[in-house]
């Protein structure tokens, strides 16, 4: 083996980091998107809770 071989247990370790790595991306990305669909769900909240007090007001004008 010339000094630019390397040994089967660097060529794991290399592996095992590169999947680790892959596998932590893999995690981030899933973790931002659900992070994404909370946001769009409470943006949706907001949005309908903002619907039903302006619908509550049109109500009260009504009465009054």
């Amino acid at each position: 083996m010339d000094s630019k071989s390397l040994s089967a247990e660097e060529a794991d370790e290399i592996i095992c980091k590169h999947v680790l790595h892959s596998d932590r991306s893999l995690q981030a990305a899933g973790l931002h998107a659900a992070f994404l669909k909370a946001a769009e769900g409470f943006r949706i909240l907001f949005e309908a809770e903002h619907q039903m007090a302006e619908e509550l007001k049109r109500r009260e004008r009504k009465k009054g």
